[in-house]
């Protein structure tokens, strides 16, 4: 738990010195991912903006959202990240799940 701990710490400094790099928001997304649905979104969506040309960050947030119930912009998000890599065999399942999900009609999450 600590070398987690730490580099979790070093992430989110990395956010700060360099808040312009998507990057470091992308691994802090990626692990909360499998550890915290409500931390992965928030991060997702700080760094959202540095990362509209990142094909593996656009998937990755489409199914954020789409576990949190925000099928509607998963299926926007996933749509932006088919653009940039439509061949792509993750981004196309993970499209397949957003399609076959129903979401939610609530969703806390502001639009994208």
């Amino acid at each position: 738990m600590g070398k987690t701990s730490a580099g979790i710490t070093a992430l989110t400094h990395a956010t700060k010195r360099w808040p312009d790099y998507w990057l470091p928001y992308f691994l802090l997304d990626n692990y909360f991912l499998n550890h915290d649905l409500n931390l992965a979104n928030f991060w997702y969506r700080q760094g959202y903006e540095l990362a509209t040309q990142e094909s593996a960050y656009l998937n990755n947030y489409a199914y954020a959202l789409n576990a949190i119930g925000c099928n509607k912009l998963a299926k926007q998000t996933i749509k932006q990240a088919l653009i940039l890599a439509p061949k792509d065999a993750n981004i196309i399942d993970t499209q397949q799940a957003i399609y076959n999900s129903t979401g939610t009609v609530q969703c806390s999450v502001l639009s994208i």
